[in-house]
């Protein structure tokens, strides 16, 4: 069971405005969502190529870490991303707004017009729970891992078929 969100929703109901609450569940990124992440991303980076916040995220992210990094603990490494993976939110948020949204959106499978119109804190805390229900950290690196595989895959077809001519 994931992170449940309670959302201000207002809604025209026989010709008058209606709020009333809605529970949204935070869930883990399901595959589709992670396809649409991804498509977004690469979107945001063509977009923003040169802030150099973005891209610094983006290659911890999908390219790995620093040589620095390799002497510091895994704890240590994962409080650094998250602190890059937060900063990096706020500046899209404050440069590429739409994106941003659309990101959070896809991520928390709520609406984005419903999303847009929450208050700042209540936005936060969606994002939050986003942050919670999946384990980011554990995503890259799974997405690393088979990169990696796929990497070596094909070159072991290139030899097997370099030899076989």
């Amino acid at each position: 069971m994931g992170t449940e969100i309670k959302l201000k929703v207002k809604q025209e109901v026989e010709g008058e405005m209606v709020t009333k609450g809605v529970t949204y569940e935070i869930e883990k990124l399901n595959f589709f969502k992670f396809i649409d992440v991804t498509k977004l991303i690469n979107e945001i980076m063509k977009i923003a190529k040169d802030d150099e916040e973005l891209i610094t995220v983006a290659k911890t992210m999908f390219i790995g870490q620093a040589p620095s990094d390799e002497e510091k603990t895994k704890e240590e490494r994962d409080l650094e991303f998250a602190g890059k993976l937060t900063s990096s939110f706020e500046t899209l948020a404050y440069k590429l707004p739409d994106k941003a949204f659309e990101l959070l959106a896809i991520l928390s499978d709520i609406e984005k017009p419903v999303l847009g119109k929450q208050d700042f804190f209540t936005v936060m805390d969606v994002y939050e729970a986003v942050i919670a229900e999946n384990d980011i950290q554990k995503l890259v690196d799974r997405v690393k891992k088979s990169s990696e595989l796929t990497k070596q895959a094909f070159k072991l077809k290139a030899l097997v078929t370099d030899v076989t001519k």
